[in-house]
């Protein structure tokens, strides 16, 4: 049986390393290789009390490890799972419940530890008249081409208890063996007070690993 889990997914990472975006659908193209593409940091630009290591998470670009091109992003810094950087897609979102699609190439240097990255979703949704945040993850390495079905939102409906969400991982692989592309689709809806950010973070595992992320791209769904 555990063979024959390799051998599927080895297919699917093979399916994902060759596959093409439909030009007609591609909303955003960021290749990194000049500017940050309008990505910033997701936490804190300086560390936690007590910790002297250094300033907190930055972004910068990297000649020397990339998937293509000149250089990628790399994300330093990070001290917790959900640390990282961040996209503002409002502007590209122009109709409501619709299925969006993403992609992203990442890495992790080959001496961290082992960890699940993810390409998750930060919007808004409204119930019983409070608009509160919504998360959701596009994909991480587990996926082929498909709506990821595990999320995170406040427990109880409650927007304030930012510190006790309930959070499920789905299950992937980790990305200590090079470049690994990251492709699923989400429905996003145009809400009240619409706001809409992808944004790349790890499982608790990773939380200090740097990333590298490489041509990112945003399409209207198929």
């Amino acid at each position: 049986m555990f063979e024959r889990f390799k051998k599927k997914a080895a297919s699917a990472a093979k399916r994902l390393a060759s596959y093409e975006p439909d030009p007609e659908r591609i909303l955003l193209r960021c290749d990194f290789n000049s500017d940050l593409c309008g990505w910033t940091i997701r936490g804190p630009g300086w560390r936690k009390e007590g910790d002297d290591s250094g300033k907190g998470i930055a972004l910068s670009l990297d000649t020397d490890i990339k998937h293509s091109g000149a250089s990628s992003l790399k994300i330093t810094g990070r001290f917790e799972s959900w640390q990282g950087a961040t996209l503002n897609i409002a502007d590209y979102i122009k109709e409501s419940i619709k299925d969006y699609e993403a992609m992203v190439w990442v890495k992790i240097p080959d001496n961290a530890p082992s960890c699940k990255v993810c390409l998750s979703l930060e919007t808004n949704s409204k119930l019983g008249g409070v608009v509160f945040p919504y998360y959701e993850q596009f994909a991480d390495f587990d996926q082929k081409n498909s709506v990821l079905s595990k999320y995170r939102l406040p427990v109880n409906g409650d927007h304030g208890e930012y510190d006790a969400w309930e959070t499920a991982y789905p299950k992937g692989h980790t990305t200590d063996d090079g470049w690994v592309l990251l492709h699923g689709k989400v429905k996003i809806n145009r809400a009240e007070y619409f706001k809409a950010y992808v944004y790349i973070e790890t499982n608790n595992q990773g939380a200090n690993n740097d990333i590298y992320i490489d041509d990112f791209v945003l399409l209207r769904g198929s």
